[in-house]
């Protein structure tokens, strides 16, 4: 019976998933999940005969990170399949592409990005590009 006893209490013990470390924060195993990686963007606010203006790549994707959202890829690109107003200071049509976890898409809407399948489903393309 003492034998059954321990036993038990080992196991109990041992099936824990979490440790205590030295500074008394715990540590835990997390199960890996997995994710659908999809991509949003965002204007880069860049002006017309205004090359140096706009947001940088390292920005946008800061603005995701800090929304708590993980940035698994980047690039830059046009859209493609309309025009801006050939007219200084307006706005030209380069855009930032991030891939964040599909699930997040509503906190990336949150914070100014829109999920990259709109462009196709406004009948737009985009043609990526240096991001300079």
């Amino acid at each position: 019976s003492a034998t059954l006893l321990t036993a038990i209490t080992l196991t109990l013990f041992a099936s824990g998933c979490s440790m205590l470390s030295d500074d008394d924060t715990e540590v835990r195993v997390v199960e890996q999940k997995e994710i659908e990686v999809s991509r949003v963007f965002i204007s880069k606010g860049r002006e017309q005969c205004e090359d140096s203006t706009g947001r940088s790549l390292d920005d946008t994707k800061a603005a995701l990170e800090e929304a708590g959202i993980r940035v698994f890829s980047s690039s830059c690109a046009l859209i493609t399949g309309t025009m801006s107003p050939a007219l200084c200071g307006s706005q030209t049509l380069h855009i930032n592409i991030h891939g964040i976890d599909s699930d997040r898409f509503g906190d990336a809407e949150a914070i100014g990005f829109r999920p990259l399948k709109s462009l196709e489903e406004a009948d737009l393309g985009f043609d990526p590009e240096g991001c300079d």
